[in-house]
């Protein structure tokens, strides 16, 4: 069986890189030129990180014994030839400034960076340099100035904004709520907090309002915030989610920056972490889940659509394996190990033996003669076996040649000698079917 490769490399060395490119090489290129683009369609290491460890792209190729591409020079053109061109769409526009959409609407051979060769940095100064026309000055009309807020105003807006949520309202929360930028609030008083604070000094009932929340969080109030939601909803675990469907005030950065973690904020009240700080799954339970969703999307799944897939969190990989390569490696490693794809039944006595291992094989040439026969296997295919078939067929219908990912097709592991006609469930006797293939196939051998 050939490695079902992961889709990048666990060691970015020098032996490894070259080895990916003599595997792309053979398997893609052969004799054909290699270019970086069309390696990267293929490799599971980029073209840059290649420059990165030999200098340059030719250099790689060079080590790793592959034919250099042919590179074809194209002739230079002259200044003489730019210039004309851009004579000739001044003379369309009577000898007036054009901007480079109308030069590119009227017949200009040549891209933006013809002004590099005459040692321009802009269109308009190219055209003014070479040309000698310039953009016609426009006459700007000021606006007049928005008259100011004035102090009475702003502190209605922040009255009115506290009230609706009967507490001092966060930066965002005003933010969404406000008729008046918070940015006025800032210009005006430098900072929120600032604006805030001197709302409260001039309003003294806000100030003293036992929901309200004080100029400068501190740890106490962080740990009153969550012993509140303890005395009110008890729960047995609490994610940071739940904390602010039930009303929880600050945010996950504000804690972390007076605890080390969420889940020391939380054994300040002695409350348990949810989500998977509570567990501690076992490598088999992450490797099944990493299985279980490798076979739904029939391909390797990608670090940033893990956590929608999956009930543990990509975090969760990263603490136990050191990363999320890494994982994916180890898993690979995991589930080719031959010694662990089947259970080989060693029953010494009659009563010892399966049912399901018993089956009854009728004799083709004679129908009214039946053979029982005690497989070695049993029917089903265990979840590492069947595994393993998938990788080796590439998630693809060995029937019809339709995959999961484009198709959408349910997979399975299929007999190729039918168990009911004495075919062992081993990994040189199963193939991928689909659904549709596998039930019409039915017992036959293809």
């Amino acid at each position: 069986m050939s490695a079902y490769e992961p889709n990048k490399l666990l060691n970015y060395n020098e032996d490894s890189i070259i080895g990916e490119l003599k595997r792309v090489y053979i398997n893609f290129f052969k004799d054909k030129q290699m270019t970086q683009r069309e390696f990267n369609l293929h490799s599971r290491v980029s073209s840059y990180t290649v420059i990165r460890h030999f200098g340059t792209w030719d250099n790689a190729l060079k080590k790793a014994e592959i034919p250099l591409s042919v590179k074809t020079r194209k002739a230079r053109i002259s200044l003489l030839e730019i210039k004309s061109d851009l004579e000739r769409v001044k003379n369309i526009n009577q000898g007036n400034y054009f901007s480079y959409l109308f030069y590119k609407q009227n017949g200009g051979k040549y891209d933006k960076k013809i002004k590099k060769r005459f040692g321009c940095v802009t269109w308009e100064q190219l055209l003014k340099k070479e040309l000698g026309v310039s953009k016609a000055k426009r006459i700007i009309v000021l606006k007049q100035q928005r008259q100011f807020l004035s102090q009475d105003e702003l502190f209605s807006e922040i009255k009115k904004v506290w009230n609706k949520f009967d507490r001092r309202p966060t930066y965002n929360e005003f933010r969404e709520n406000s008729q008046i930028g918070i940015s006025v609030f800032e210009t005006r008083f430098g900072k929120w907090t600032i604006a805030i604070e001197q709302f409260c000094l001039s309003n003294k009932n806000y100030n003293s309002n036992p929901t309200g929340m004080s100029f400068k969080v501190t740890k106490e109030l962080l740990i009153q915030d969550l012993q509140k939601i303890k005395e009110t909803y008890n729960p047995e675990a609490l994610k940071f989610k739940d904390y602010k469907k039930y009303g929880g005030n600050y945010t996950k950065m504000t804690f972390l920056k007076y605890f080390s973690s969420w889940k020391s904020a939380l054994q300040s009240v002695n409350i348990k972490p949810g989500g998977e700080w509570n567990k501690s799954p076992e490598k088999e339970l992450l490797f099944d889940e990493l299985q279980r969703v490798w076979e739904h999307l029939g391909r390797q799944p990608l670090y940033k659509e893990w956590n929608e897939l999956s009930k543990y969190s990509r975090e969760v990989y990263d603490r136990k394996f050191g990363g999320w390569n890494k994982a994916i490696h180890a898993f690979i490693a995991d589930r080719e190990k031959p010694e662990e794809e089947i259970v080989i039944n060693n029953s010494k006595t009659e009563n010892e033996i399966p049912i399901d291992n018993v089956v009854e094989i009728v004799n083709p040439e004679n129908s009214n003669i039946v053979e029982t026969i005690i497989m070695k296997t049993p029917r089903s295919v265990p979840p590492k076996l069947r595994f393993r078939v998938f990788m080796r067929d590439h998630f693809t219908c060995q029937y019809c040649k339709r995959t999961k990912e484009e198709d959408g097709v349910k997979l399975q592991a299929d007999h190729i000698i039918a168990y009911s006609n004495g075919g062992e469930t081993v990994f040189e006797n199963l193939i991928t079917a689909c659904w549709d293939c596998n039930i019409g196939k039915s017992n036959m051998t293809l």
